[in-house]
């Protein structure tokens, strides 16, 4: 992929692609009545929002898991103290 400068705010990537995967691309466009620009910023965009939410969801199962390995302790550290007859 390379970057091609553009006097616009925004920059304007080249990308090299195999022809059945570019002709796949050509005939969706042309079904959808979109433009391949249009298709481009809406398969990044969608690609991105995957890769966060990936992330997301790998952070919140290790958050899960040390949640649930504090649990486990708390309620091992808490029998522990029961049957040392604690009050409770």
């Amino acid at each position: 992929m390379s970057r091609k400068p553009n006097s616009k705010s925004s920059q304007r990537f080249v990308m090299y692609i195999p022809n059945n995967l570019r002709e796949e691309i050509e005939n969706w466009v042309d079904k959808m009545g979109i433009t391949l620009a249009e298709f481009g910023r809406e398969a990044f965009e969608s690609y991105l929002k995957d890769i966060r939410r990936e992330e997301r969801n790998a952070k919140l199962a290790e958050t899960c898991r040390i949640f649930e390995e504090s649990n486990s302790s708390t309620y091992q550290e808490w029998q522990e103290m029961e049957d040392e007859n604690w009050p409770a």
